[in-house]
């Protein structure tokens, strides 16, 4: 099995949700007030956000310059037997 580059954006995604779905559980369970969840929801997304930030700045450019064809190939010349005995060439 041949391993992948790890994707940033799916991980950002994936972290956003669960950080979505997890401050609502807590705040429909009376885990945290609305001020509380005021207060932890924008910290999660400017956490999210950090992170991708590094994730951008610390990958490699995604494409790479085009380098010019310096070495030069004389063209073949192949002798084709056109015979009609119907053998291929000999």
């Amino acid at each position: 099995m041949r391993r992948h580059r790890f994707r940033w954006d799916n991980f950002a995604f994936g972290l956003l949700f669960l950080a979505i779905v997890g401050n609502w559980i807590a705040w429909k369970e009376d885990a945290w007030t609305l001020s509380e969840f005021s207060i932890v929801a924008p910290i999660a997304l400017i956490a999210l956000g950090v992170l991708g930030v590094l994730a951008s700045l610390r990958r490699p450019p995604t494409t790479t310059p085009l380098e010019p064809i310096t070495e030069t190939t004389e063209p073949t010349t192949q002798t084709i037997d056109t015979s009609s005995n119907g053998e291929g060439p000999s």
